[in-house]
């Protein structure tokens, strides 16, 4: 890891070194003309994707984890399906 630190849009950014199979950086190389401004910003870019998803995945597990704590009574269920039923009735589809 490199120690060098820059500016980029304004935030503190620090550089490192990654190693990478030649055949998964002719792919990432292949992309960065119609995608990309650099293979740095594609690296970028794949991270932050990577780190969102996985925070969405957290928030799923912790949503999934909070129903089944705390399951809703049968009559608050039957108002939730009454009330999904609406919405989906009102859709112009």
């Amino acid at each position: 890891m490199c120690a060098a630190v820059g500016m980029l849009f304004g935030m503190q950014t620090t550089q490192i070194a990654v190693r990478i199979p030649d055949e998964l950086l002719v792919r990432l190389d292949q992309q960065i003309p119609q995608r990309f401004a650099s293979r740095a910003e594609a690296v970028r870019d794949g991270l932050s994707a990577l780190l969102a998803e996985r925070t969405m995945a957290e928030r799923v597990e912790r949503h999934r984890q909070a129903w089944i704590d705390q399951p809703l009574s049968p009559s608050a269920e039957s108002q939730l399906r009454i009330d999904a039923l609406a919405l989906i009735g009102e859709e112009p589809w």
